[in-house]
């Protein structure tokens, strides 16, 4: 059976997955102490952070809890020969926690989604499409002043 080599083999699928949704997606963005693999901006305005991981169950669960305080939904995601042990280890702490689960197949590339997320209770500030774009901005120019100076 084939498998995921690396974390980013994951990234196309699932990009795929919340793109047929409809929003943007953007990569490696800033929530908290982490930085939240995939970050979804719906239509309707919610914010959904995504954690890929192929193995560490007990580091993800720390990540995306994170992750709940600057986004409106949190999902992780695992390769699907990781399905009976996630959810055997797993399972009851992200249903408690309100966090989704996603699985993909290595041969299809086909996402299931296991657990539906809920809306973060401890959400003190989501993270805007907008602010982001302000941010990059705002680095750009304070980039190119500094390489002025030398």
């Amino acid at each position: 059976m084939k498998s995921f080599a690396y974390e980013d083999e994951l990234i196309v699928p699932v990009s795929l997955y919340f793109f047929r949704q409809g929003g943007v997606i953007l990569r490696e963005v800033r929530l908290g102490f982490c930085r939240a693999d995939l970050v979804v901006f719906r239509p309707d305005g919610a914010v959904v952070a995504v954690e890929l991981k192929l193995a560490d169950w007990k580091k993800a669960l720390i990540q995306v809890q994170n992750y709940q305080l600057g986004s409106d939904y949190v999902y992780v995601v695992f390769p699907e020969k990781k399905r009976l042990l996630i959810e055997q280890k797993m399972k009851a702490q992200l249903l408690e926690k309100g966090i989704g689960l996603l699985f993909v197949d290595p041969v299809t590339q086909r996402v299931s989604e296991a657990m539906k997320p809920r809306r973060s209770e401890k959400n003190f500030g989501s993270i805007s499409l907008a602010e982001l774009k302000r941010r990059k901005k705002m680095r750009k120019r304070s980039h190119r002043k500094f390489s002025a100076i030398h």
